[in-house]
């Protein structure tokens, strides 16, 4: 009797373990996998910075649209934390809600925090700034 219990515990335990790698292997497919630091915030930065790029933390307010190559979110800026050597573009304020361009392959979710580095330039039509991602 004891046997079959256990053998049904086992099963139960090979079936969850099993459903759990499952689960996070398809859920994390086709996105790019980032650290979280202590705060909670995804660090999207690459390990060297460009020199004319500018490093944000922001949040992530929702996502406008996509197309075959990128995904743009609404993007709200919370810190700026360090700007490259030659950075001179259109620099973001603190508050500020921007576009931010991401390629297709990196997917974020409403509420997310992130820290990223980005190229920066001025949208006329949409009269706001738009980021672009850098992830290399």
């Amino acid at each position: 009797m004891r046997r079959l219990y256990f053998k049904q515990f086992t099963n139960l335990v090979l079936f969850l373990l099993s459903f759990a790698l499952f689960t996070n292997c398809t859920a994390n497919k086709g996105t790019t996998n980032y650290s979280i630091n202590n705060a909670g915030v995804i660090e999207a930065q690459p390990d060297t910075m460009l020199k004319d790029a500018i490093r944000l933390k922001g949040k992530i307010v929702s996502k406008s649209g996509s197309n075959d190559m990128e995904r743009i979110y609404d993007f709200e800026v919370t810190e700026v934390v360090r700007f490259g050597a030659t950075f001179s573009s259109d620099e973001p304020q603190i508050g500020d809600k921007v576009k931010l361009y991401t390629p297709k392959e990196v997917k974020f979710k409403k509420g997310n925090e992130i820290m990223l580095d980005a190229m920066t330039r001025r949208s006329e039509e949409l009269g706001t700034i738009i980021l672009n991602m850098i992830t290399k």
